[in-house]
């Protein structure tokens, strides 16, 4: 599967200098609820190698009817810049391009705000090869077999 990346705005800064928008590895995933796949929804995710974990916001998982967000396992972990992030796991599907595969992902208040999810080793990477040239702003991702 191939994609290109995507672009996103960003205010000129010290980490950005003379830019107002970069290329980011993201891509469509789609998120399905395990025991009713009607129950779906299509949304951007980053891929993102320092991630653990695969982390979407607790608003996807309102769609997708998992109502009772927080009765899955607590996680707490130190996030940047001196704050907490508490995230609850739970079990879905993920699907790319018709590609189908469980994943024990974290949905977490604290990430309503972000402009996609995240892709992480554990649910995506354990999955996938993935190869990214960012010169080209291209990724190329197979299933691993």
């Amino acid at each position: 599967m191939k994609f290109t990346f995507r672009k996103f705005p960003v205010r000129e800064s010290q980490a950005f200098p003379g830019k107002n928008s970069v290329l980011r590895p993201v891509i469509p995933v789609t998120l399905i609820h395990p025991n009713h796949p009607e129950k779906r929804v299509t949304l951007h995710c980053a891929i993102d190698s320092g991630s653990d974990h695969c982390l979407f916001p607790t608003s996807i998982a309102t769609v997708l009817g998992l109502y009772r967000v927080e009765s899955g396992p607590t996680w707490v972990w130190a996030g940047a810049e001196d704050t907490t992030l508490v995230a609850y796991l739970h079990s879905i599907i993920l699907e790319i391009e018709g590609h189908q595969w469980e994943c024990s992902a974290l949905f977490s208040h604290g990430v309503n705000h972000a402009p996609y999810g995240i892709l992480g080793l554990e649910g995506f990477f354990d999955r996938f090869n993935i190869q990214i040239d960012y010169k080209s702003g291209t990724m190329d991702i197979t299933p691993n077999t």
